[in-house]
């Protein structure tokens, strides 16, 4: 039978201590990493479902604006034609007869070459009689300014400056017999403010109310035109022309600038 005191038994346990690793003498620790930080990963953007009706509005927009856009060179036809019925109550006068007159008859052919640079011809065919009564060319490449060049009506007579579609009348007032109806020349004209219209050119130069194709003479007219619109609705027009005449033995000139009987 074996016995071991108790002194001997600690003596043992004291010797395993000592020569035991030192490993198993130490209380193992372990390092836990903190954890990563989640990666934020970009969400993919849901694609838009088109709303049919909107692409409809937009595609027919998009053909609104073509159409709407001028194409260069882009020519234009028109016309005009006033009559007026004469009747007379004393039918027993020879000189007056009753009857229905054409008094205006024209073809107009507007062409607009590029965005700057424009044209018209108008003829007038009334009365069985071809009148050639305008041929120019606009030329709009300095902004607020356009410089017009062939024949046309002078800016002198405000009331022949105006379309003959709307004048209130078909006469013409009489003071629009003592200006120009169309001459041969160069313009320029524009807008100074929203307030002021100006016009200045010089013309060959033709008697009061005639239609100029030929210069006869050396001398020309010089024509200037301010318009003043202080208020909405109120225009101040001050206009003249200055020109001198000399004829010769020849070809006086007088009966140009004679009244009639």
């Amino acid at each position: 039978m074996l016995t071991m005191h108790r002194s001997a038994l600690t003596s043992l346990a004291v010797a395993a201590l000592l020569l035991a690793p030192p490993a198993l003498a130490q209380v193992a620790t372990v390092e836990v990493a903190p954890p990563a930080a989640p990666v934020a990963i970009p969400a993919t953007p849901a694609t838009p479902v088109p709303d049919p009706v909107e692409a409809r509005l937009a595609a027919l927009e998009k053909k609104a604006g073509e159409a709407t856009r001028p194409a260069y060179p882009e020519v234009k036809l028109g016309g005009i034609v006033q009559a007026d019925a004469r009747h007379y109550l004393d039918s027993a006068d020879s000189r007056l007869t009753d009857l229905y007159l054409i008094r205006r008859a024209r073809l107009i052919t507007d062409a607009a070459i590029t965005p700057g640079l424009s044209a018209r011809i108008q003829v007038d065919v009334a009365g069985g009689l071809l009148q050639f009564l305008d041929g120019y060319a606009d030329a709009r490449w300095i902004p607020g300014v356009t410089l017009r060049v062939g024949k046309f009506t002078p800016p002198v007579g405000y009331e022949r400056l105006i379309s003959t579609a709307s004048l209130p009348f078909i006469e013409y007032a009489q003071t629009s017999n003592l200006v120009p109806n169309r001459d041969v020349g160069l313009q320029a004209s524009g807008s100074a403010t929203k307030y002021v219209d100006w016009a200045i050119g010089i013309f060959d130069g033709v008697a009061d109310g005639f239609n100029n194709d030929v210069d006869a003479s050396d001398g020309k007219d010089g024509v200037a035109r301010l318009a003043l619109k202080p208020l909405d609705g109120l225009t101040i027009h001050l206009a003249g022309s200055y020109g001198n005449r000399s004829g010769t033995a020849a070809a006086p000139l007088l009966p140009t600038y004679r009244s009639e009987a």
